[in-house]
């Protein structure tokens, strides 16, 4: 199986979530959000977010670190799953979408579980858009 989050590669990020049995086509994605939210999971999707992983390669940040201070590159499946300093926020979504639903395919992919993976990016405060 791909590694999903190998970094500098946008495309083969989108790949590994639309290529999985979950994911859904784009149309049913984009169709079921508001606008303001389609440019959120567009960059959530390929990667190019304000994640320390992505400012790092142009030189915004000094480290692709995360701030959490656990030494993990600051990645998207980090951000969404792993990132001990959302565990409140992601209590919530894994509430919505169960613990089955915490996987980068279906939380970027699968338009079911789209609207509770925003409203966790918007109560983080993490992404700046």
């Amino acid at each position: 199986m791909e590694n999903c989050e190998n970094g500098k590669d946008s495309a083969k990020h989108l790949r590994c979530i639309t290529t999985k049995m979950e994911a859904q086509n784009s149309y049913k994605i984009y169709n079921g959000i508001k606008r303001s939210e389609v440019s959120q999971l567009s960059r959530l999707r390929t990667g190019h977010c304000s994640l320390n992983q992505y400012l790092h390669r142009f030189h915004h940040e000094e480290s692709p670190e995360c701030p959490c201070s656990s030494g993990a590159i600051e990645t998207v499946e980090h951000f969404l799953i792993h990132c001990p300093k959302y565990d409140k926020e992601r209590s919530k979504l894994i509430k919505n979408v169960g613990v089955g639903g915490m996987w980068i395919e279906k939380l970027l992919g699968n338009p079911k579980f789209i609207e509770f993976t925003l409203d966790y990016v918007k109560e983080t405060g993490r992404m700046v858009f």
